[in-house]
This record gives C-alpha cells, structure tokens and sequence, in this order.
C-alpha cells in the first residue's frame, strides 16, 4: 500500500520488471525503518479502553455507552433475533470488528 503513495522515477531504459522490485524494495526498507505501526495501533485501542474504564470518566457519555452492555449481551441480541447484520449501513463491502473484538485482538497482539 505504501508503494502508491511513495513517489519513485523509473529510470531510462529499466525494464519494467526491474522497476518494480527497485521500488518495493525501497518502500519495504521505509517501512522497516519507520516501524510497525500495528503496535502503535493497539496501544492505541488499549489506551482507549482503559480512558472509557477510569472512574472519573464514568458521567461521560462515551464511557456509558461502552460500559451499557456487555458484549455477551450483544452476541445474545444477534442470536436472539437470528440478524447478524443490522442493515443499517449505506453500502455494502468489509464489516469492521466490534470493540471488543478489536480490544482482544489487540491484547493478543501485544503479547510476545
């Protein structure tokens, strides 16, 4: 993905093959050297939860909305009524993670 924002000349003459590993090469070595940003993304996601779970954040609305249910109570809403998917998006394609999922998978992802 990086390789389509990353601005790099095909050199005269370089085959197009060429040209190709020439450039995901240096975009592999931007990456490596700017770090893995999935790291960065779960510290996020874990910070976030733990700023929804502080006691002087309960009378926010934000922090009662994610401590209303539980996520068993959602998982038993959608077997309940037999609707995995609630149909209220505009257009069809990928279905993000819910919270909770996105929250464990962070966590699994942290530890080594």
């Amino acid at each position: 993905m990086l390789a389509r924002f990353v601005q790099i000349d095909r050199m005269p003459c370089e085959e197009l093959a060429d040209y190709c590993r020439r450039k995901t090469s240096v975009v592999g070595n931007l990456a490596r050297h700017q770090g893995l940003w999935g790291i960065d993304h779960a510290k996020r996601v874990i910070a976030w939860a733990d700023h929804f779970e502080r006691p002087q954040n309960n009378n926010s609305l934000a922090s009662q909305l994610y401590l209303w249910h539980s996520p068993d109570w959602l998982q038993n809403r959608h077997v309940e009524s037999r609707v995995m998917r609630p149909a209220t998006r505009a257009l069809p394609g990928y279905l993000p993670k819910r919270w909770d999922e996105a929250l464990h998978d962070a966590h699994s992802y942290l530890q080594p």
